[in-house]
């Protein structure tokens, strides 16, 4: 049987998520904003399962992975022990 892992989002990680939930309700409504931060939540909890997925970037941090989702959000985080540490998500499809 797999050890599953704690899934811990870190302040940065959860501002993103806010940011990214009030960008898409602005631009296509609240319940659609909804549905889609819900999905990215369940997505990085999935890793609790599946730690080591995405690409190693230690170029950027010692031990940082980074996945994608739909093509358009990119989940940056490390596996420290018995955890999985989500630094950051980041949406390509905002314009700042």
């Amino acid at each position: 049987m797999t050890e599953l892992y704690e899934v811990i989002f870190t302040d940065e990680a959860v501002q993103d998520l806010a940011e990214l939930a009030a960008y898409i309700a602005h631009d296509r409504g609240r319940d659609v904003a909804l549905s889609y931060t819900d999905r990215i939540d369940a997505y990085c909890r999935s890793l609790a399962r599946f730690p080591h997925r995405g690409h190693r970037r230690d170029d950027l941090r010692e031990g940082l992975r980074v996945v994608g989702m739909d093509r358009r959000l990119t989940v940056q985080f490390q596996v420290i022990g018995l955890e999985v540490v989500i630094a950051r998500l980041l949406y390509g499809g905002r314009q700042e």
